[in-house]
Parts: C-alpha cells; sequence; structure tokens
C-alpha cells in the first residue's frame, strides 16, 4: 500500500554526520548533444569523488544543495531497516571508490553502487543495492544529495515542511518543481515498482532527494533503482517530462470496465441512523411509531416498503435513469463511524429480519419496470462491540477483503440480479485498498458497476469512483472526473453525488462531466429538490446525443498483429441505438490498421523507423446508424 515518510531535521543533522565530503578523485563527465524543445535548461555538467557528486551545474548554474560551512551536498548513500520499520541501521560506508562515473560502496550489511549519466537536460541515477546480511531488509532508503533551485525559491505552490511525494500508485512517481524560469522533474524510472520517491523538508537550503521502499529485500539479493532529474522549460506538464512513463503507466492499466449506460442513478435511504426506537430499532423512515416486532406491525411495514419501490420507479421513468441503489438495506442501527452501513446483504436475516421477506418483492418491483438495482457493500466485517452492538474491522489481507466482496456481490446477484454497487470506505489504516481487488472483481464480474468511496487514478481501469459535488473539508466538492485520471485512462468515468452540491450555479460543469461520460447519483425515494436539475442537464445534454468514442492508449509487441479493443470505453448517449460500430480509420506512420468482424487490427512493425519513435498515433470513427463520433489511438511498441 501507499505509504508517506518524511525524515525529521534530528536525523538529518545525524546522517550529515556520516557523510564525509572529501574532495577526491574529481572527474567530470559531458553532456551529449539531444534535440530538446526550446526553452529547455541545460546543459547538465557533474563532478564526482568517490561519495557521488560534488557539483551539479545545469547551464553553469550550481543546482546542489549546501549546508554547514557552505558544503555542497550530493553524496549517495543507503540506509537499511531490519525488523521494526520504527528504528533504522545508518551505518556508515566501510569502503567507498569511483570507477568511471560510478561510485562503489560496502556497508556492514552489504554493498552498493551508483552509476550517473547525463544528457543535455538530463542526470540519471542507476543504482543497485545488495544485502549480505543474514537478515532480510524491511525497509531502504537511498539519499541522493540535496538540490536548491534557483536564488533558493520555493517551487511554486509548494509547502516548504511538505514537498511533493509519489508512490507510482496512483500515478507515475513525476514530481515538479516550477522555480519560475524553468522547471524541475524527480522521476521514478521505475514506473510499475511502489515506492516513495520525494523531496524532503527543506533543510540548509536544500531539499534532499530520497527514494523508499518497504518491499522485504531478502538476504543475498540484489535490487535495481532507476532515478532521473529532468530539467524542462517552464509550463511543460508531468506527462511532456517524462512521455515514457506515461505510456509504461498507462499500458499496464488498460481499462476493462466496459459499461455503456451513463445515465444517472437513483440513491435511495430507507433509515435515519440510531434513532434508538424501541419499536424499530433500524430506524426505518425515521418513524418511531413503526413496529417492527407485531405481525400488524410487519404488515403495515411492508406495505409502506412496497409503495416506495412503486414511488421508485416512477421517479426512475421520469428521469429516464438507468436504476438504483439502496445503501442501508440492513437498516442503520449502530452509531455513525462504528458501523452505520452494514454493507452485507448476507447478513440482512439476521439484522434487519423485518426487511428479509420483503426484499426480494422490493428489488424484482423496480427491476421488472426495466431499471438496475444495486446494494451498498463494505470492505470490512461485524465483530461485537465491548460497549454493546457491533463495529466494523479490517480484513486482515487483500486477498480476505476480496473474498468478502466477491461473496457479497454474488449473494447480491443471484438474489435480486443487482448489477449496481457502491463500495463504501474500501481504505483502512495504511490508505487506500490496492487496486488489484478491484481490477480481480470486475474481471470475475464484468456485468456490474463498482462504485468505490475512497479511489486513486489507477481505480478508473476497473471501477467508476463516488465523488459528491458539496464542498467536503477544504475541496470546493467535485463536479467531474479529475484530469489526472484521464490522462492515464483516457474513457476514465465517475459517478458524481450532486446531493446538496451547488448544482445549479456549477451546471455547466456538470453538463460537461455528463456530455464527457460521466454520471450523476439523486435521491430517487422522493421528489428531490436536485431531480429537475438532473433531470435538465441530461436532456440539454442528450439533445443531440450520439455515440462518444473516448481515447485509448495500447503497448503491443513488434512485429505482431493485435486486436485493439477501442470499442470498451466507448458508450451511447441515447440508450437502445443500433451497437456501436467501426466505420473508418486512419492509418499511423509506422505499422498498419486493418478491421476483420467489426474488430480493429494493428499490426506493428518489426523494427522502428528511423525516427526512433516507438509510439504511434492514428484515428478510428464510430457510429450507432445516425451519429458518428472520432477519437484517437495510441500505441507503444516494444520487443
Amino acid at each position: 500500500m501507499p505509504f508517506k515518510k518524511y525524515l525529521s531535521i534530528p536525523f538529518l543533522l545525524a546522517l550529515a554526520l556520516l557523510l564525509p565530503n572529501k574532495a577526491a578523485l574529481a572527474q567530470s563527465t559531458g553532456s551529449s548533444t539531444t534535440t530538446v524543445p526550446p526553452g529547455t535548461p541545460g546543459p547538465v555538467a557533474i563532478q564526482l569523488n568517490q561519495y557521488g557528486l560534488t557539483s551539479l551545474q545545469v547551464g553553469g548554474r550550481e543546482w546542489l544543495g549546501r549546508r554547514s560551512g557552505n558544503t555542497l551536498v550530493g553524496d549517495f548513500f543507503v540506509a537499511t531497516w531490519r525488523g521494526n520499520n520504527s528504528s533504522s541501521n545508518y551505518e556508515s560506508r566501510l569502503t567507498a571508490q569511483l570507477n568511471g562515473t560510478t561510485t562503489s560502496q560496502t556497508y556492514p550489511w552489504g554493498s552498493a553502487t551508483c552509476t550517473y549519466t547525463t544528457t543535455y537536460n538530463t542526470l540519471n541515477y542507476d543504482i543497485s543495492v545488495t544485502n549480505t546480511d543474514p537478515t532480510p531488509f524491511s525497509k531502504l532508503q537511498l539519499i541522493l544529495g540535496d538540490v536548491m533551485f534557483p536564488n533558493a525559491v520555493t517551487p511554486k505552490g509548494w509547502d516548504d515542511t511538505d514537498p511533493p511525494n509519489a508512490d507510482n500508485y496512483s500515478a507515475p512517481a513525476v514530481l515538479i518543481g516550477d522555480y519560475g524560469t524553468g522547471i524541475l522533474g524527480l522521476v521514478n524510472d521505475d514506473v510499475n515498482t511502489p515506492e516513495v520517491t520525494q523531496f524532503s523538508s527543506k533543510y540548509w537550503g536544500g531539499y534532499p532527494l530520497r527514494v523508499t521502499t518497504e518491499k522485504p529485500i531478502p538476504s543475498g539479493a540484489t535490487v535495481t533503482f532507476h532515478v532521473s532529474l529532468r530539467w524542462a522549460a517552464e509550463g511543460s506538464t508531468k506527462q511532456q517530462i517524462a512521455p515514457e512513463l506515461w505510456a509504461a503507466f498507462q499500458a499496464t492499466r488498460v481499462q476493462e470496465l466496459n459499461w455503456k449506460d451513463r445515465r444517472p442513478i437513483g440513491s435511495i435511504f430507507l433509515a435515519t441512523v440510531q434513532r434508538n426506537y424501541p419499536t424499530n430499532p433500524r430506524g426505518w423512515y425515521n418513524d418511531p411509531t413503526i413496529n417492527v416486532f407485531t405481525a400488524a406491525g410487519q404488515a403495515s411495514f411492508k406495505s409502506r416498503i412496497m409503495t416506495t419501490a412503486a414511488q421508485v420507479v416512477a421517479e426512475l421513468k421520469s428521469m429516464n435513469a438507468q436504476g438504483c441503489i439502496v445503501w442501508d438495506l440492513e437498516g442503520e442501527q449502530y452509531p455513525q463511524g462504528l458501523v452505520t452501513f452494514i454493507g452485507d446483504p448476507t447478513l440482512l436475516p439476521t439484522f434487519a429480519p423485518e426487511m428479509d421477506p420483503i426484499a426480494d418483492g422490493f428489488f424484482s418491483t423496480i427491476k421488472n419496470a426495466g431499471f438496475r438495482v444495486g446494494v451498498c457493500l463494505r470492505c470490512q466485517h461485524l465483530v461485537p462491540f465491548s460497549q454493546g452492538g457491533y463495529v466494523q474491522e479490517e480484513y486482515p489481507d487483500n486477498q480476505s477483503i476480496f473474498n468478502a466482496l466477491d461473496q457479497r456481490i454474488t449473494y447480491a446477484q443471484q438474489r435480486w440480479g443487482c448489477t449496481l454497487f457502491y463500495i463504501d470506505t474500501n481504505g483502512g489504516v495504511n490508505g487506500v485498498y490496492d487496486v488489484s481487488i478491484f481490477q480481480q472483481l470486475q474481471e470475475k464480474h464484468p456485468d456490474v458497476l463498482l462504485i468505490p468511496e475512497e479511489k486513486y487514478d489507477a481505480y478508473f481501469a476497473y471501477t467508476a469512483p463516488y465523488y459528491e459535488l458539496r464542498p467536503m473539508g477544504t475541496s470546493a466538492g467535485t463536479s467531474g472526473t479529475p484530469a489526472s485520471a484521464v490522462a492515464i485512462t483516457p474513457g476514465a468515468f465517475s459517478v458524481i453525488n450532486v446531493v446538496d452540491g451547488d448544482y445549479v450555479n456549477r451546471r455547466n460543469e456538470l453538463l460537461a462531466a455528463v456530455t464527457r461520460g460521466d454520471i450523476l447519483l439523486y435521491r430517487t425515494w422522493y421528489a428531490s429538490p436536485e431531480f429537475a436539475a438532473v433531470k435538465s442537464i441530461y436532456q440539454q445534454a442528450t439533445a443531440n446525443g450520439g455515440p462518444v468514442a473516448q481515447g485509448d492508449v495500447f503497448s503491443v509487441h513488434a512485429g505482431q498483429d493485435t486486436v485493439l479493443d477501442v470499442l470498451t470505453n466507448d458508450f451511447d448517449q441515447i440508450v437502445g441505438r443500433t451497437p456501436l460500430q467501426i466505420i473508418s480509420y486512419t492509418q499511423p506512420t509506422s505499422g498498419s490498421v486493418y478491421t476483420q468482424n467489426g474488430s480493429l487490427h494493428y499490426v506493428a512493425p518489426l523494427t522502428p523507423p528511423a525516427s526512433g519513435l516507438n509510439s504511434f498515433t492514428f484515428k478510428y470513427t464510430i457510429s450507432d446508424s445516425v451519429k458518428t463520433s472520432t477519437a484517437p489511438v495510441t500505441v507503444n511498441v516494444g520487443q
């Protein structure tokens, strides 16, 4: 899971004592001439001794940070942990020597090397660490030296006590420092390896560079790391600074979610939390007169539930929605924060026995009217609470979480035909749950829509994450899928809950989101105030509706003929038209495209063209027999 670790000032003071800075074996490496965009800072020039960098200049300006005594800080150092990660073994080097542009170092626990290479605007660190200690490393940290921005400025948008860090989970670890006349990118080139890469807190005018992994390193093992500093012109984006890493990241996160219906979804809440009504402990309808313990009371409750089902059908028809989700099918007997939504339909007979015999009729009424149905699921399980009642407890590992969600999805599918699932609290003490859980769920249940509460950008390949339009904490509320998610998964879409949000003044934002493919969530068990606004937005978005083709990114092998499933993330704003078909396409500058039996094929070149490029783009057009839409496809060709 993602982890964030920051270095304390006392640690840095202690570490400084372990990092000798002897001027010996100084050597300068030349910079190769590379075609770069106008305004790119450079050239990069370095000097080394046996411990690492003694100078890092870009365009003649020194970039290494300085500490006590005006000493430049560019030493390479490795710190290791064994067992408990709360205490580290900062052991001094035993030896260090320089061979060409490689510093080779030995430690009591093993050895490490760092090779420095440069291009016009890049400094590469190629690192190898070998553990010869009998004990495995539980954590390892690379110290790469300090950088100081021109005139000691703080980059735009930075907090000196908490500079940027990333871990390759939600996006490639490309950290940007915008210093006003250019950009410095700290890049973890091991794009699919979960390592924290960070600018540490400002110290003596510089920002220490760190890479940390908590992946265990066994005795006798050797691990490698690849990091780079990349200078770019002012205004450059992360994608422009490291395009090859974004392509590699996208290639491992090809969108598998295939959900064509983007009409709105209604939410249903049947209870109110912890009202403690003696005869209505689950808080149904927030009504103290309901009695779920008598035959007459149960009959009255059933009648009320079925009346709600009929009203929901009418509301869904009026909205032209795709379906609805019941958040609290098990009631809301327990306190907010401890349980609230039980999220386990298999427990319905135990925790809401009055609802169990009614639920079948409730869902069938809605489903038989032509709408999808769904429920809320939790990623935890109930255990007795010491003060009475129950509390949700974390599962011990990813496999247990998958097993629980899989069981609950299967139960709800088989009993009620559910295909819509809001996933509540999919995060614990270690952060948001690993995306692999949801990849496995989507692959096993391709006919369902998973809507997780917590998310990072990789989730969009398999789910439609949940957002709220209303302000939350420091957030002004979300009106559409974040651009960062679309940059990784071009067909990414979200479910936006507009309840209690400013859907009047943010109408244009919501209209753009719906037009792109996002789904709006509204309350559908009564005449909610947002109903008219949501209906109007969809009417405008689909007034001239038709197919929406979304961009795609694929990775293929050289010389192979590969089927590109470009239709997976495309959809039609008008439900019920002819299924989408590919009607035309352009040809890329290398390789060739053709269709066969409705599928789009790309034949990759055996060797890259003279330009050296291995990424090629073409366009395709789809039709629903009424209208058309065109989108780009990027193909990355590897060996």
